[in-house]
């Protein structure tokens, strides 16, 4: 970091764009890492630092024939999670802080949870905040015992939530409705009554 801030200094340079590789050999705490350096010398250098997230994929040999690869610290969830914050941002990492702790985290703890946090909640994060639906799920996952968190974190991290067989748990079942729900836009007039339906049943519920 010190040896980049030294050379935008020195050459005056004060927009840069950068691409910054995850699902390699990479683990996801270093995509938010690497993002806080650009927020972090944007406010340093008073400088446009963008960075451009890109999800690697092999180019030889039968994992290159689709978008599926998984790198080896990685997971379907996460992945999943990562694309559905880039689509929101246009798929830049915007340098201002406020703007980078509101879509990745303000910390790795934070950003983790972002990771976690059902589809809709990402796509959607104000709506969804503003009907207090974001604390319901929070307040459910956090009262999982143990072995129930497992479970979960077990169906979540696969980013399967329809699959999961008989044996699963009440409590366990009922935080994957909040999985469960539509994941186009809440205000879309097609999706009210079921939208409706089911953020009303889940509320009921906790």
């Amino acid at each position: 970091m010190k040896t980049q801030s030294d050379w935008q200094t020195n050459m005056g340079v004060k927009e840069l764009s950068n691409y910054i590789l995850f699902n390699y050999v990479d683990k996801p705490e270093h995509l938010w890492e690497r993002l806080k350096i650009n927020v972090d010398l944007h406010k340093e250098l008073n400088s446009n630092n963008f960075s451009f997230p890109m999800k690697f994929i092999p180019l030889y040999g039968y994992e290159s024939l689709d978008r599926k690869y998984i790198g080896k610290h990685w997971n379907r969830k996460y992945l999943r999670a990562v694309q559905c914050v880039l689509n929101v941002t246009r798929g830049i990492g915007m340098p201002g802080t406020s703007f980078f702790e509101r879509a990745f985290g303000k910390n790795i703890e934070e950003y983790f949870e972002i990771l976690m946090m059902p589809e809709p909640f990402i796509l959607w994060r104000n709506h969804y905040d503003n009907i207090n639906l974001t604390n319901k799920w929070r307040n459910q996952l956090k009262n999982l015992t143990n072995q129930q968190l497992e479970e979960a974190k077990k169906i979540v991290l696969s980013n399967d939530f329809f699959s999961f067989n008989g044996t699963t748990s009440k409590s366990v079942v009922s935080l994957m409705k909040f999985y469960q729900l539509p994941k186009s836009s809440p205000l879309k007039e097609k999706q009210k009554s079921y939208f409706y339906q089911n953020t009303t049943l889940i509320a009921a519920q906790v």
